[in-house]
């Protein structure tokens, strides 16, 4: 019981320093997304060896912080926000991908989306709901600077479970 009290005490210092992060990454990431450099931003994830899956928490914090400071950032768009969020995880060591898809049936108008995944579960990008109305063309592991096409990996069935 002691330690439970001692984490919900220490939760909005923890709060306050992922947004911090947050924001700053999300700056970064922003700035060089718009000078065409995302190179930059995958060499920077890439470097880090990033080897376990987070853990509840580290997910649930990555998505609320980025999701908080995002308001802050002008122009901070989901492939800026999952570049972020991947970019904290990998910080910490941890695994996930980034996936750039279409929504289905909406071919004529070319409007991609990213989300942030750690196997089945979506950190960043929208609800399991939506997930399942597109299809991924690209995969961006955590530990690769190269894209996976969506086939590489024999994945995205729409049917496949997601979890939030």
């Amino acid at each position: 019981m002691l330690q439970l009290d001692a984490r919900r005490r220490a939760a909005p210092v923890q709060k306050s320093v992922w947004f911090f992060r947050a924001l700053v990454t999300l700056i970064a990431v922003r700035i060089q997304l718009s000078l065409r450099r995302a190179d930059v931003i995958r060499a920077g994830i890439v470097a880090h060896a990033a080897v376990t899956p987070p853990d509840t928490w580290e997910m649930r914090l990555t998505n609320w912080s980025v999701t908080q400071a995002a308001r802050l950032v002008p122009r901070a768009t989901c492939l800026t926000q999952a570049f972020a969020g991947q970019q904290m995880l990998a910080r910490r060591g941890k695994q996930s991908m980034v996936r750039i898809s279409i929504p289905a049936g909406h071919y004529e108008t070319f409007a991609p989306h990213a989300w942030l995944m750690v196997e089945n579960h979506i950190v960043l990008g929208g609800e399991p709901d939506e997930y399942v109305r597109h299809h991924t063309l690209l995969h961006y592991r955590s530990n690769s600077m190269t894209p996976l096409a969506a086939n590489a990996l024999g994945d995205h069935d729409p049917a496949e479970e997601i979890r939030a």
